[in-house]
């Protein structure tokens, strides 16, 4: 699993590690806009609002109840707290969690569960 804090331009989750890629890469799932974080296309994610601990299974989970594609979070100076699940077009699942913001990116913290693991937690 990774879990650590990356600068978020915008990012691929399907290569095991988080990847800094090109706003006009393929496989790009997240990437930071204007006022906003948002998911790519082919990725599907979800606010995430509980006061649970997050696991792989709770992100799932919320993921299939209230996941959209394509999806844009605003971020809202008055109240930066922003949390998401995220599925990538491969599978992938993550938990994506607004640190800060630092000029035109964002301090984003990343929980990548590897779905090939037998333990997701």
């Amino acid at each position: 699993m990774f879990d650590d804090e990356v600068l978020l331009n915008a990012v691929d989750l399907d290569k095991g590690e988080p990847a800094i890629v090109q706003y006009d890469a393929p496989g790009i799932d997240i990437y930071a806009a204007p006022g906003s974080i948002k998911s790519a296309k082919k990725a599907v994610s979800a606010t995430w609002d509980s006061d649970d601990s997050v696991t792989y299974t709770r992100c799932r989970d919320q993921i299939m109840r209230l996941g959209e594609l394509w999806k844009s979070y605003t971020i809202d100076a008055s109240d930066p707290d922003l949390s998401f699940c995220i599925r990538t077009e491969k599978g992938q699942i993550a938990f994506v969690s607004l640190i800060e913001k630092i000029d035109d990116k964002y301090l984003v913290k990343i929980k990548l569960w590897r779905t090939s693991s037998s333990t997701q937690g």
